[in-house]
């Protein structure tokens, strides 16, 4: 096999490995936003977060010196009414 011919091989073999990463991240998202539909549908007191309340909440959490990492936020229960 020559040069070219390895290289084209192991672009496909990385292309393969990224086009799966893409397809599972966008299944987790998929089955997330499922989730959250379920969570708050139940009328539990759970919500999803506005951007300007998430970065509150991380000032917060950063403050008692607690780290959060990722999609933390994607939807929160109240104990109290807002």
């Amino acid at each position: 096999m020559d040069l070219v011919s390895q290289l084209r091989t192991e672009v496909r073999k990385k292309s393969d490995v990224l086009a799966d990463a893409l397809l599972t991240e966008a299944s987790r998202n998929q089955t997330a936003k499922v989730a959250a539909r379920i969570l708050i549908g139940r009328g539990k007191g759970f919500v999803i977060p506005t951007a300007a309340q998430k970065r509150i909440l991380l000032v917060e959490f950063a403050r008692r010196n607690l780290v959060v990492y990722g999609k933390a936020f994607d939807v929160v229960k109240l104990l109290v009414i807002v």
